[in-house]
């Protein structure tokens, strides 16, 4: 959350977002909480790869589908690009950002959420209530992006994209913990989830050539 208000509310810039999340928020935590991550970076099966690449290439194009049929109902494109340019989202930004954004930043995500929050809540003994783990470091996760959809989608629709972001985490805890491995978590969060924001902003690109 503090990264969200210095980087996006005040600082007006994705970069420092970017910058402010990953190595001053979860960085220190990912070093410090290494123990509890390091040995679950178990290589995952060629076939699972290749079957959330396809996965993932349909859902993107599903997505931007989804998008150019309801997306106005949720979000406007005009304040998006509005925004991403006053965040730096620049043309010579545009790519770097990008690649970025669906390679590291799910790997530090997921090593964060999945790796030491999810886990470190599986280790309590006694728990208030089943799938406690699961549901409160999903429920953190999509609190933390609450305040990213509020810059861009309309009110309901950035409560109810974080509620299904909050069960979106939860899958990402599931298949983390079936398979034993972070790398799961982190494929499927890169190659679903934000290979189709990459999507999504070139399908944008394409409505408004030029604004970038």
């Amino acid at each position: 959350m503090v990264a969200m208000l210095l980087g996006l509310y005040l600082l007006n810039s994705a970069v420092w977002a970017y910058a402010i999340y990953h190595y001053v928020c979860l960085l220190p935590a990912l070093i410090i909480g290494r123990k509890l991550w390091q040995t679950e970076l178990k290589r995952t099966t060629r076939q699972y790869f290749w079957k959330i690449t396809i996965i993932a290439i349909a859902f993107s194009g599903i997505t931007v589908l989804a998008y150019e049929t309801l997306g106005k109902f949720v979000i406007s494109d005009q304040k998006t690009v509005e925004l991403m340019v006053r965040m730096g989202w620049s043309k010579e930004w545009l790519w770097i950002l990008n690649i970025y954004g669906f390679t590291v930043n799910p790997f530090i995500e997921e090593i964060y959420w999945r790796g030491i929050v999810f886990k470190e809540l599986e280790k309590i003994e006694k728990p208030p209530f089943k799938h406690f783990g699961i549901i409160v470091s999903s429920f953190l996760y999509a609190f933390y992006h609450y305040f990213i959809f509020r810059l861009i989608l309309y009110p309901v629709a950035a409560e109810l994209l974080s509620i299904a972001l909050a069960f979106y985490g939860a899958g990402l805890a599931v298949m983390y913990k079936r398979t034993g491995t972070l790398w799961s978590a982190i494929l499927a969060h890169g190659l679903l989830t934000d290979l189709a924001v990459v999507a999504l902003i070139l399908d944008l690109m394409n409505k408004f050539p030029g604004a970038l």
